[in-house]
């Protein structure tokens, strides 16, 4: 039962790291990272390769359907 938690766990301990600047690392205010510093490189990585695999298909898509919207035939053609 105590190994329902661990994947929880691990993910909470490698946000808990990320969330610590590297040694000698302050924002102009003295500050360390915040929360939304720390999402943002985390999710960064994450969206661009969402991006790489899918906009593409997305742009293709949305284009035929404008086309076909503009020129008054069936996108399903």
């Amino acid at each position: 039962m105590g190994n329902d938690r661990k994947p929880g766990r691990n993910a909470f301990a490698q946000v808990a790291q990320a969330s610590r600047p590297p040694a000698g690392t302050r924002r102009a205010d003295g500050d360390a990272r915040s929360v939304e510093e720390v999402v943002e490189d985390l999710l960064r990585p994450m969206l661009k390769d969402w991006l790489d695999t899918h906009l593409a298909g997305i742009v293709e898509r949305c284009v035929a359907e404008e086309l076909a919207r503009i020129s008054g035939r069936d996108p399903n053609l």
